[in-house]
């Protein structure tokens, strides 16, 4: 099972699920109470959720006022969050991929993860527990519900793997070390990042280029805008110009599939050579006349790669 060429079964961490894409199920159901910290979740967790610095503090702030205000017990409470991600969350991927396998290999199949986790969920008395297993059966019918006909369920998989990246930030009590959100001003971006990232501008003939770099461990990381002059500027077609000339220029091809992203049109390319791995995402944004690129260079390693692309497209966000 692959989105956009990277077998994503379970790779790394993102073997974790938050729902996050089917609008049948969008209903802000109460995982946790009081009701105010399940809408700061819900925030985090819908497809165009972000979460950063300010976000954390206030939610870890409010769980302890609860804690206190309620008189529960912290070790239990803090048990049920990490449910959120390691019970709850775990079951709805595991859900889904056995979805998308099955539609892949004609035939039904459940994973192991789905095959150890759902008679856990099947025999609780928690009422979500009973929605979960409700909604992991509507994906794996025959016929599937209509939200997870085989053309959606890709989308939905990699929703779910981008909120992942934020709702473990939340959930965590310890905010990750160093890492705040960063401005791009002029490419009008937020996004987390553990090092400065400032825009080099670049004059073109018909434009100028905002791009803003970070190297970490494995991954190289680039941010890069593309402003053109003039009005009447095809997008669609300026973004596969961009792709076969990014591509192109690391001895790669690019492959391009659709990948709308918080609201805009975007197009996806990933490839790979003996040394480099690389995968993008080029997003229209008609407000700017622009294109912004998100790129990740990694040494060979076509799953760093797409590992870096999506902890950029999770925590990343429009001023609009």
């Amino acid at each position: 099972m692959k989105v956009f060429g990277i077998d994503v079964r379970c790779f790394a961490a993102a073997c974790i699920l938050v729902f996050a894409g089917n609008a049948a199920f969008a209903e802000d159901v109460p995982e946790i109470s009081p009701a105010e910290l399940n809408d700061m979740i819900n925030v985090v967790r819908k497809p165009d959720g972000y979460v950063n610095p300010n976000i954390h503090k206030s939610f870890w702030a409010h769980v302890d006022h609860v804690i206190a205000r309620d008189g529960l017990d912290r070790a239990d409470y803090e048990r049920k969050l990490a449910e959120l991600v390691d019970v709850n969350l775990a079951y709805y991927r595991a859900g889904l991929v056995s979805a998308i396998l099955s539609y892949e290999e004609n035939k039904p199949v459940i994973t192991p993860e789905l095959d150890a986790l759902d008679p856990v969920l099947r025999a609780s008395t928690n009422p979500y527990h009973a929605l979960l297993v409700k909604e992991v059966d509507s994906m794996l019918g025959n016929p599937p519900a209509p939200a997870y006909a085989p053309q959606n369920l890709n989308a939905i998989l990699l929703n779910v793997d981008l909120a992942y990246y934020r709702l473990k930030r939340l959930l965590l009590r310890q905010w990750q070390s160093g890492e705040s959100e960063t401005q791009l001003a002029k490419s009008r971006i937020r996004m987390l990042s553990a090092q400065p990232m400032k825009e080099a501008r670049t004059l073109l003939n018909d434009g100028e280029t905002l791009t803003a770099d970070r190297i970490r461990d494995d991954v190289d990381d680039s941010v890069i805008t593309i402003v053109f002059k003039g009005s009447g500027v095809n997008l669609e077609e300026r973004s596969l110009i961009a792709c076969k000339t990014f591509m192109e220029s690391m001895n790669m091809r690019c492959n391009p599939s659709s990948m709308p992203f918080r609201g805009r049109v975007g197009i996806v390319s990933a490839d790979q050579t003996d040394t480099l791995a690389v995968s993008m995402l080029i997003l229209q944004r008609p407000e700017l006349n622009a294109l912004t690129v998100l790129q990740t260079v990694s040494d060979g390693d076509m799953a760093s790669s797409y590992y870096g692309l999506l902890e950029m497209m999770a925590t990343l966000r429009f001023e609009d």
